[in-house]
């Protein structure tokens, strides 16, 4: 009976239900690369194709609204590069990039830094894309 009764209290957990809930909108593998070191980062910036970096932290709450949209303009613009740098696991990646706000996109291509977006602005984020893959 105890085995029984921890069962079904671990299937009523608030993380259990959270499970249940997030399952069914999994969607296919995410084309944004989350940055985990510096040579990653430096090699993305220095590729031909447009690289758009998102700078992020997990306590940012701006950034948990725009991050989904950030994943659809992954999905719908496959000739570029997305990353995604958290600024508390990459200090110096953020630094170097001076980045002092949360979110913050950078749009790079061949090592040079064509725009910056600062603030969870879709709209804005998605025009200047499509300026610079036109």
């Amino acid at each position: 009976f105890d085995s029984h009764l921890t069962y079904m209290l671990r299937l009523h957990t608030p993380a259990a239900r959270t499970l249940r809930l997030v399952r069914p909108f999994a969607s296919a593998a995410s084309r944004v690369q989350l940055v985990a070191s510096d040579a990653m980062y430096e090699n993305a910036l220095a590729q031909t194709n447009l690289t758009i970096v998102y700078f992020t932290a997990a306590w940012c709450g701006p950034c948990r609204m725009i991050s989904p949209i950030y994943e659809q303009l992954a999905s719908e613009h496959v000739d570029a590069t997305f990353l995604k740098v958290d600024v508390d696991e990459m200090p110096d990646i953020a630094e170097s990039a001076r980045v002092s706000a949360m979110p913050t996109f950078q749009l790079v291509r061949e090592g040079k830094l064509l725009d910056t977006i600062i603030g969870a602005d879709a709209a804005r984020l998605r025009s200047t894309i499509l300026t610079h893959t036109a």
